[in-house]
């Protein structure tokens, strides 16, 4: 009897490989998106904490937090440094800040005030960058006393 080679069954070697290839390429693919998700939801979440602590900053300049004496003027600062994750809220008392999971401020570094009783900003919007390899996020202070976080490299008008 003579062996027919159309009935043998199973994958050749060169299909094993291709087969096993095209899995890596997808595995690879896969981790390179999750990598950027989790690098961008990093980012998000260091901006609504750095807008919370900038709200915070203004709520206590808007109710007089801290102050001793009501005859004492006292200015509420939030205050932040370039390519570090520290950041700051200084008044009548200070507290300090880190941002987590390798998140970094942007350039440049910078600082915003608020004054007390009325938690007037003066001069233009301000922006925070908050950056953690290629994502970066903005927290947008606006003279209106508005703060918003956006993914947008310029903060739209108020």
């Amino acid at each position: 009897m003579k062996k027919n080679s159309k009935n043998k069954k199973g994958f050749s070697f060169i299909e094993l490989m291709i087969t096993i290839a095209i899995m890596g390429i997808m595995t690879t693919i896969t981790l390179v998106s999750m990598n950027k998700g989790r690098e961008l939801w990093a980012v998000k979440t260091a901006a609504r904490e750095v807008a919370a602590t900038v709200r915070e900053t203004q709520n206590n300049a808007l109710t007089g937090k801290d102050l001793k004496d009501q005859t004492i003027s006292c200015v509420f600062t939030f205050r932040w440094q370039a390519d570090s994750s520290n950041y700051f809220m200084e008044g009548c008392k200070t507290q300090s800040y880190v941002l987590k999971n390798g998140v970094t401020f942007g350039s440049p570094s910078g600082s915003i005030n608020f004054e007390v009783p009325f938690s007037m900003l003066s001069g233009p919007t301000r922006t925070i960058t908050v950056k953690k390899g290629v994502s970066a996020y903005n927290v947008c202070v606006y003279v209106s006393g508005a703060i918003k976080e956006t993914a947008d490299t310029i903060c739209p008008a108020s």
